[in-house]
């Protein structure tokens, strides 16, 4: 009984808030902002044959997509897709900067 007596409720109710928020977030991503934002990932890889037009053209799709929202989805949206990817593009994060 004294392992029952010393559980902290809250505690456990505010990291699986924390779990459930999360997956809250990658679910609420649009796909194909999803997309085009693991293709910005993968252009800035080292072993990456693209060029600057098709950096160039990925970064366009990607705020054509953006821009259908308003900026408090967008706000949630860059978040959401930095903390699933764990960083954000050289090329997004001046998009962040005018936010």
């Amino acid at each position: 009984m004294r392992k029952a007596d010393n559980f902290d409720a809250s505690k456990w109710l505010v990291e699986n808030k924390i779990t459930t928020q999360s997956r809250l977030n990658e679910n609420e991503i649009p796909l194909n902002l999803r997309l085009v934002y693991q293709k910005i990932l993968k252009s800035e890889e080292p072993d990456y044959f693209g060029d600057d037009r098709s950096n160039e053209l990925l970064k366009k799709e990607f705020l054509k997509i953006l821009d259908g929202y308003n900026i408090n989805q967008k706000k949630q949206f860059l978040d959401a897709l930095e903390s699933k990817f764990g960083k954000m593009p050289e090329v997004l994060k001046q998009i962040r900067r005018f936010m």
